[in-house]
């Protein structure tokens, strides 16, 4: 029985809403311009393989064959999901001691239809597919002689900004499941909590982001990442603490407010809110340089073909996982 009713709403203290709009300023502000972007986003650079010549060498009609069936794999999985009617719940654990709200009585938040992509996961997902869709397209159009004829700036600038965004992003989903978000519902609620992170819809959506990220990186066109554009990195993440403060009402109204991510908390004491945010850009930053880094690094790497292996199976490792 619980001692206290938990709260109606739960809207952030000020001083988070002044830290979301102040790295919103600063995203806005160093946000790269449209001519930077225009350096990199070309269509050769949809179009070149990292291994231009040998048994993997990819032409242009096969880089956009391989990433348009990534883009069909990443929305066919979405559109199953969101088609099944019974959806999936979320096993919500207990919050923080020092927290206001209160589990849902079932300590489940269900989620259907559209809903279903209501996880950053789900945002991440849906962005990686929209790109290999864009470079998918770009390159096959290149491999009709048409691109100049049908692509325009705006498909190049997004396809770019697309990848910038999610094949970071991808390794950050991944890893919080691994090492925070699934250890911790295995703590809380042991193999029966942790159970939603294991099925099917779940691992391809950690593992396989991965996976099609990795081939693009090492095998297939080599999409650069800039570090000269790292102001995008917090783009994705100021949206969803956004949508997360909105729909925190929405998701179980009879159980008071509920976040999909425990950490989003906003109602806890003190400065705890902004602490969050301010965690999450810069983890976003940090990883989109680890990528960045790692793109350089693959970059003189040349046609080592083994190596790109190695690299491919020693980071899935890092940040993959598949049972409990």
């Amino acid at each position: 029985m619980q001692l206290t009713p938990p709260p109606k709403s739960a809207p952030p203290p000020i001083h988070a809403v002044a830290t979301l709009v102040s790295m919103s300023a600063l995203t806005a502000g160093f946000f790269p311009s449209l001519e930077t972007i225009d350096e990199v986003a070309t269509i050769d650079t949809f179009t070149r393989s990292v291994l231009p010549s040998g048994t993997l060498a990819s032409s242009p009609a096969a880089l956009g064959c391989i990433r348009i069936a990534f883009a069909a794999a990443i929305f066919t999985l979405s559109a199953v999901r969101i088609g099944n009617p019974d959806g999936y719940q979320i096993v919500i654990p207990k919050y923080h001691p020092g927290s206001k709200l209160r589990p849902p009585a079932s300590g489940k938040i269900p989620l259907r239809g559209i809903w279903t992509h209501a996880t950053f996961t789900y945002w991440s997902w849906l962005i990686l597919g929209f790109h290999f869709l864009l470079s998918g397209v770009i390159a096959l159009a290149a491999s009709r002689d048409a691109a100049e004829d049908l692509i325009g700036p705006l498909t190049l600038r997004l396809a770019l900004l697309t990848y910038e965004i999610s094949a970071p992003t991808a390794f950050l989903v991944s890893s919080v499941v691994k090492y925070a978000l699934w250890p911790n519902a295995l703590r809380m609620g042991g193999t029966k909590a942790a159970g939603v992170f294991a099925t099917k819809y779940a691992l391809m959506v950690h593992n396989a982001n991965v996976a099609f990220v990795l081939a693009e990186a090492c095998l297939l066109g080599g999409i650069p990442v800039e570090i000269s554009h790292i102001a995008v990195a917090p783009v994705v993440g100021i949206a969803y603490v956004l949508f997360s403060w909105i729909m925190s009402g929405r998701w179980s109204p009879g159980d008071g407010p509920q976040f999909v991510y425990f950490f989003f908390d906003t109602t806890r004491e003190g400065w705890y809110a902004s602490a969050v945010q301010i965690v999450l850009l810069a983890v976003l930053m940090a990883f989109y340089g680890m990528f960045s880094f790692a793109d350089e690094v693959l970059a003189h790497l040349g046609e080592n073909v083994p190596v790109r292996f190695l690299v491919m199976f020693a980071s899935s490792l890092l940040v993959c996982r598949f049972r409990n």
